[in-house]
């Protein structure tokens, strides 16, 4: 059996590419690092940008989804006539309410089990 990756290629051949150098473990050559050109940025802008989006995270909110925008309409009507505040509450009751009405028991005990936290 040949080590080739993919049937129909030739088998490998160690060497294809030659080295230009030859790598040693106790190569004492040190690297050469370009010197770091210096920030013109104040530093304390940079800590109150990093303040002031760690304030800004949420908690309830860690993914998105694209919607059209007749959905979202839609969906900021719900959120008026429910008196709530984030998406995700109106799309819980959304689900709620489908998972009781529309799903038959089986539906309903595979639903429960796919979303349940207990493994």
């Amino acid at each position: 059996m040949s080590n080739s990756v993919l049937k129909g290629m030739s088998p490998r051949v160690q060497g294809n590419i030659p080295a230009k150098e030859q790598f040693s473990l106790n190569d004492s050559r040190e690297k050469k690092v370009a010197p770091k050109p210096q920030s013109t940025i104040k530093t304390d802008t940079i800590e109150t940008k990093n303040k002031k989006s760690n304030k800004e995270k949420f908690v309830n909110q860690k993914s998105q989804i694209k919607i059209s925008e007749s959905i979202k309409t839609e969906l900021a009507a719900l959120k008026a006539i429910n008196k709530t505040k984030f998406d995700y509450e109106v799309i819980e009751l959304l689900i709620d309410s489908y998972v009781q009405n529309s799903l038959t028991s089986t539906q309903k005990r595979k639903f429960k089990a796919l979303t349940s936290d207990d493994f």
